[in-house]
């Protein structure tokens, strides 16, 4: 059996019995599914819920889903939404105020706790949550609203073994191997999962699973896929000149072009990963 600090073996096969599992504990199981010719967050119960067979090729405006004919499960790299509403809502209320005989009273619209075990966040989603818990979560004040979602959020992150077009993780250092902010992570090598947790619930999870260990063999297999996904991406982000580069570009006329064309929709703010820009009304 994987014991603590081990990677597990799961055939894939038994996936069924990894997310009965995440149900026996409670959790809302969220994962990626086909819906309209993309991939998109719903809510699993089974493993014929998620995309088995199909890749996602993209590029520059161009997005396409197509079945293979494999037994992959996680061969879609990655869908149009991000994990950031899972903490960060579009829309909520903060505070509700009715006036009464003796003043005002105060009612707490703080959203109920939820167990959800998310499957299939990739690296780059890691990272871009990360920026999120660095802004609700540290330093002196933290949002509770954001705190009571995320508290409650078990991430099972996969390892990218193919890259799109469009990805460019490798130049960020922030993939295609997710080194942080999971409680496991898996990786799809043929018939079998690789499976390694990256917190306390994650390995408690892991033990409930009573997996086999894995072989130095199939380890150095993943290890070689995942690299080969890293050196199969034709994007690069030099992002060490980056900072300084947005700093020189403050006045520049491509923001007024950008501002110009603005239909204030926010849609832009709801789909990017690691925008925390956010508005408070009075209603």
């Amino acid at each position: 059996m994987a014991m603590a600090g081990e990677i597990g073996v799961l055939p894939r096969g038994d996936f069924q019995r990894f997310l009965d599992t995440l149900s026996s504990k409670g959790y809302r199981i969220v994962g990626p599914t086909v819906r309209d010719g993309s991939v998109m967050w719903e809510t699993i119960q089974a493993v014929s819920d998620l995309p088995i067979g199909w890749h996602d090729h993209q590029e520059p405006g161009r997005y396409r889903l197509a079945q293979t004919g494999s037994k992959d499960i996680f061969g879609v790299v990655h869908g149009p939404q991000s994990l950031k509403p899972f903490a960060f809502t579009p829309r909520e209320p903060l505070v509700q105020i009715e006036r009464s005989k003796d003043g005002f009273t105060t009612r707490s619209t703080l959203p109920q706790s939820e167990k959800v075990a998310i499957i299939g966040a990739r690296a780059c989603d890691l990272a871009g949550l990360a920026i999120q818990d660095q802004m609700f979560l540290q330093g002196e004040y933290q949002d509770p609203y954001y705190a009571t979602r995320r508290e409650g959020l078990f991430i099972i992150a996969v390892n990218c073994t193919r890259a799109l077009q469009t990805c460019f993780c490798a130049s960020m250092e922030t993939g295609p191997r997710a080194k942080h902010g999971f409680d496991l992570v898996l990786t799809e090598v043929d018939d079998s999962l690789l499976i390694e947790a990256g917190s306390e619930a994650g390995r408690d999870l892991l033990s409930n699973l009573s997996l086999s260990t894995g072989s130095d063999q199939l380890s150095a297999e993943a290890a070689t896929r995942i690299e080969a996904c890293a050196q199969s991406q034709v994007r690069r982000l030099d992002h060490s000149r980056l900072p300084q580069a947005l700093y020189d570009a403050h006045e520049h006329p491509r923001w007024d072009d950008v501002a110009g064309r603005c239909l204030a929709c926010t849609n832009c703010t709801m789909v990017c990963p690691t925008c925390f820009c956010h508005t408070v009304e009075e209603t």
